[in-house]
């Protein structure tokens, strides 16, 4: 499996949070509109020089962990186009609907100093996948952190909450906050949906993002009592921080 599938896989049913909607509301004046009125893709995009990510997805069964998730991301596209992930599997991860994950550790990194040298490696349990990228997959591999949809101007997937908080905000507003800066917007909200055998499933989600739409932190619980299992997704990420950078795993 290639570094954008399972980004992909990951992060696509994670912003299942914030639904699209066609909703004629409008954001009352004040503070949240101000800031919601300011994210654009452009500015977020221009705003990050590094960022490092983690993100943890578990799985509970009577209220033990049977399975767990852990992806770590780190990108820079200031100094060079580089993105480092590493992947780590525990116990029975249930994973997504398009099935498990084959392996219990996978590494990925690419860059590029200049236009057309590019060094790619990749090591699934320690086995060298002997993978090649263009300048394009690079640049694809990094676009991924902001986005991995783009429809009618619209950036979904990713990092970058900001246009799904400018379509879903008015209609959603009660569950959105700012911080005492004004420089932070979460949002939380608890749903109750139902599984195949028409199980209650209470979700549980919050998030919070900074002044250009860029993810901070993530929590994510999806609880069925009948059957007594539970999934939780964490996120935290930093931007503009330095970090070691790897010439090669």
């Amino acid at each position: 499996m290639n570094i954008s599938n399972l980004f992909t896989r990951i992060f696509s049913s994670l912003l299942l949070i914030l639904p699209f909607s066609s909703c004629n509301k409008k954001i009352p004046d004040g503070d949240i509109k101000n800031f919601v009125d300011k994210l654009n893709y452009k500015d977020a995009y221009d705003f990050v020089n590094t960022a490092s990510s983690q993100t943890t997805v578990k799985h509970y069964v009577n209220s033990q962990i049977d399975g767990s998730l852990q992806m770590n991301i780190q990108i820079d596209k200031k100094e060079y186009k580089y993105r480092y992930s590493e992947s780590i599997v525990d116990g029975f991860f249930h994973g997504t609907s398009e099935g498990q994950y084959f392996f219990n550790n996978q590494k990925t990194l690419c860059y590029m100093y200049d236009n057309n040298v590019v060094s790619a490696y990749q090591l699934t349990d320690n086995v060298n996948d002997n993978i090649k990228y263009s300048p394009d997959d690079v640049l694809l591999s990094i676009k991924n952190f902001f986005y991995t949809q783009l429809d009618s101007n619209i950036y979904r997937g990713g990092f970058y909450y900001g246009d799904y908080i400018k379509i879903n905000c008015a209609r959603y507003y009660e569950n959105f906050s700012l911080n005492d800066s004004k420089d932070e917007l979460t949002y939380s909200i608890n749903t109750v949906s139902q599984d195949d055998d028409n199980t209650d499933i209470l979700n549980m989600h919050s998030f919070t993002v900074n002044s250009y739409g860029m993810l901070l932190k993530l929590n994510s619980v999806a609880k069925n009592n009948s059957k007594k299992i539970k999934s939780e997704t964490t996120t935290y990420i930093t931007y503009n921080s330095d970090f070691v950078h790897f010439d090669k795993l």
